[in-house]
């Protein structure tokens, strides 16, 4: 089809030329001169894109699940949820619809409950954060685990 729009422009910008060799055929034949030089980049460009159809099959993809709006009616995903970004403890409860599932998860998911094994020691308080815990010290105690004694000043 190319080469052949190609010899057509060819022929008729030789024929202009050869029965009228006025100023207006000179002029038609540098205006086809013109758009045979941009011939090459018009093939260029129609053999760089592929149909639609071809161009699918390159690469494939599944659809989110999050695509037309059944994310509210469907149980939620764990990937999507929750390993894909961090999640909420709501985003996690979609999932999980067992609340003893869904905290044993969390746990986990959060670095567990740190305070259940008591870390403060000499009464301090615990207090459970992402993955670790911090030590509120009774009066006269300091450290992470609230272990060592203050020095008392000197009298």
């Amino acid at each position: 089809m190319e080469l052949f729009l190609f010899d057509f422009l060819i022929s008729y910008a030789s024929l202009l030329l050869i029965r009228y060799p006025s100023k207006a055929s000179v002029h038609t034949f540098r205006i086809i001169l013109l758009l045979l030089s941009l011939f090459p980049l018009l093939i260029l460009i129609i053999s760089t894109f592929v149909p639609t159809v071809d161009a699918n099959t390159v690469i494939k993809r599944q659809r989110r699940a999050s695509s037309l709006h059944l994310e509210e009616i469907l149980q939620g995903n764990l990937e999507r949820e929750c390993l894909e970004e961090r999640c909420t403890h709501e985003e996690a409860r979609e999932v999980f619809e067992n609340d003893e599932m869904l905290q044993m998860f969390w746990d986990a998911y959060y670095g567990g409950r740190r305070c259940s094994s008591s870390p403060c020691q000499h009464n301090g308080v615990c207090e459970d954060s992402i993955r670790g815990y911090t030590c509120t010290c009774a009066e006269g105690y300091e450290g992470e685990n609230c272990a060592f004694g203050k020095a008392s000043p000197p009298c």
